[in-house]
């Protein structure tokens, strides 16, 4: 799957959680860093995207990583960093 598709996945699936969860939607890009930027978004709402990204690709990522930290969990990720580390899953 190309990356651009995977960004386009992120992307809906981010804005059908924020909108569902009530917290305020911030401008989207694939710069956006959702940890650091997005009202609300903590470990439990990339659990809550990260199962609509799986439902939405058709397929199951790593349980154990969290897609939008660096993989040594010291920095944010970018939407566009993020699914690049998805990418490598599919």
């Amino acid at each position: 799957m190309e990356l651009e598709e995977i960004v386009d996945v992120v992307l809906k699936s981010i804005e059908t959680i924020q909108s569902l969860s009530g917290d305020p939607m911030a401008e989207m890009s694939r710069d956006v860093h959702p940890l650091d930027s997005l009202a609300g978004f903590d470990s439990m709402r990339c659990i809550e995207v990260m199962c609509e990204v799986e439902r939405l690709l058709g397929k199951e990522l790593s349980k154990t990583d969290n897609f939008f930290l660096s993989e040594d969990s010291t920095k944010s990720l970018s939407i566009l960093q993020s699914s690049a580390r998805m990418q490598k899953c599919l």
